[in-house]
């Protein structure tokens, strides 16, 4: 993990955030979504497409404020951010998962 946080690949002293940016939402289907947006990776931007999973939407069964779940897919170059430490020995394409619950904020 100490190598990747390096200079080699993600330099994390120079850029400590990673950021998606959604700008279109579209369906795809029964409990899918696409979700197009920009990828920042060490100040490079590029477009991405998010392939959405919709895992369920209801009320938190403790907090009682409704809540959604769902789970995010794409495949990116690490080359297109500057992240390509060994390519073409080690592949240049990655699959990013993200995994998210959201919730709606607490009355106040």
């Amino acid at each position: 993990d100490k190598h990747l946080l390096s200079a080699d690949f993600f330099d994390i002293a120079k850029f400590p955030a990673a950021t998606f940016k959604s700008t279109k939402v579209e369906s795809a289907g029964e409990g899918k979504l696409k979700v197009t947006g920009n990828l920042t990776i060490k100040d490079i931007t590029k477009p991405v497409v998010l392939d959405v999973t919709l895992n369920k939407a209801a009320d938190h069964p403790m907090t009682k404020r409704p809540a959604i779940g769902f789970d995010a897919t794409a495949t990116i170059k690490r080359s297109d951010f500057d992240v390509a430490m060994y390519v073409p020995n080690v592949g240049d394409e990655v699959k990013l998962r993200i995994t998210t619950e959201a919730m709606a904020p607490a009355a106040e």
